[in-house]
């Protein structure tokens, strides 16, 4: 059975996760891409919707080993929840009847980072290059990076720095799945009558597995 064909979040789920694993096994699908694309052309009926990071590290269809049809996909850097990306998602299990949204973050996460450190800096998220919406993404973490949370990160060495950016992109996925649900009467309606599910997860940059949390 081809991704798109199932409706099941459950096993819609399983079949990503296996195919992650085929991934990380340098054991991918042979894809017929002009098949799919043609048997695609008059429409499409993915199973999933995928908020993830514009990290260039974490080609979303690739990771799950999917192909064209089977999966919309979301980008935005840090795979942070804003109107259009939830308009998106909204689209997806609304108007298009998916029934699986995943949020992916990933680990050495360079909005996470810039994050952490404008926090520990004590300073706002400024404006480099003229890029003058950027502040807005880091932003977007403030739920998680907090003062709080990072008390112990300037004197830490360069290893647990990582892990903890590492904790702040993982928590930063679980108030994002949160933040969909509180702030969609679709996705909420949809999660409480069992039509949907929301799921978190996280990508590793060194080994490409997927793990959920």
């Amino acid at each position: 059975m081809k991704l798109q064909d199932e409706k099941n979040p459950e096993a819609c789920l399983k079949m990503l996760l296996e195919g992650n694993e085929r991934y990380t096994a340098g054991t991918p699908q042979a894809h017929d891409f002009q098949e799919r694309i043609a048997n695609t052309a008059g429409g499409q009926s993915p199973s999933a919707v995928i908020l993830s990071c514009i990290d260039s590290r974490v080609p979303v269809e690739q990771v799950f080993d999917v192909s064209v049809g089977d999966v919309f996909s979301v980008r935005v850097a840090g795979n942070i929840s804003g109107t259009k990306s939830l308009g998106s998602i909204e689209y997806a299990v609304g108007v298009s009847g998916v029934q699986l949204v995943i949020v992916l973050g990933h680990t050495r996460c360079g909005a996470a980072t810039a994050a952490v450190e404008a926090v520990v800096a004590g300073e706002n998220p400024s404006v480099v290059n003229e890029c003058v919406h950027l502040p807005s993404i880091i932003d977007g973490f403030k739920p998680v990076a907090t003062p709080e949370s990072l008390s112990g990160y300037a004197g830490s060495e360069a290893g647990d720095k990582a892990a903890i950016v590492d904790e702040i992109a993982k928590q930063n996925v679980i108030h994002t799945c949160n933040t969909l649900i509180s702030k969609s009467p679709v996705i909420s309606r949809l999660l409480s009558e069992g039509t949907i599910q929301v799921i978190g997860a996280m990508y590793d940059v060194a080994s490409g597995k997927v793990t959920l949390v």
